[in-house]
């Protein structure tokens, strides 16, 4: 996914105030938001870049509740060991009315990488999403409004008339979701 279609989700749902971004890997969007806290593991590898950013599990967060207005997740929450917990920790710290963007990878996407790692020799398993299991997970969370965005129109009516074909260029699954 480009930066510049990052950049046009996040600017549609993103109406200003403290953004939290779990998994944020290298903090690329930093810029975009004037209050940011991004978080990842240390084992990570990636170097806190100034005092905005911490190292911590989403499963277990550091901060208070209802203290973000935003939070995103963006290509990281299938690896998360808790995805379900993670969720409910990114809804604690949501202040009622914050909005939560996730942006994650589509089975094909997930097979491809996972061939790529056993090559390497590297054996991670990481979560394969089914059906609406991540919308699921996030009204499970608590969340009030959970809704699935499309990447493209040919994407959307494949998924209503719940074809088995894969449109090639819907390598995302994007779900907002209202606290």
């Amino acid at each position: 996914m480009s930066d510049n279609f990052i950049h046009q989700l996040v600017d549609t749902h993103y109406q200003g105030g403290l953004v939290l971004e779990t998994g944020c890997g290298s903090t690329r969007l930093r810029d975009m938001f004037d209050e940011y806290i991004g978080i990842d593991l240390p084992q990570s590898g990636h170097i806190i870049e100034n005092n905005t950013s911490v190292f911590a599990d989403a499963c277990h967060l550091p901060f208070d509740k209802d203290i973000f207005d935003f939070a995103l997740t963006i290509g990281a929450l299938y690896m998360f060991d808790d995805p379900g917990r993670a969720c409910r920790e990114i809804y604690r710290c949501l202040r009622p009315g914050g909005k939560y963007l996730v942006i994650d990878y589509t089975v094909d996407v997930k097979i491809n990488a996972l061939k790529k790692n056993l090559d390497k020799g590297i054996d991670r398993t990481f979560h394969f999403w089914k059906g609406n299991e991540l919308g699921d997970l996030l009204r499970y969370s608590g969340f009030i409004d959970s809704d699935r965005q499309y990447v493209s129109l040919k994407s959307k009516l494949l998924s209503k008339l719940r074809c088995g074909i894969v449109d090639r260029r819907d390598t995302w699954l994007i779900y907002t979701a209202i606290k």
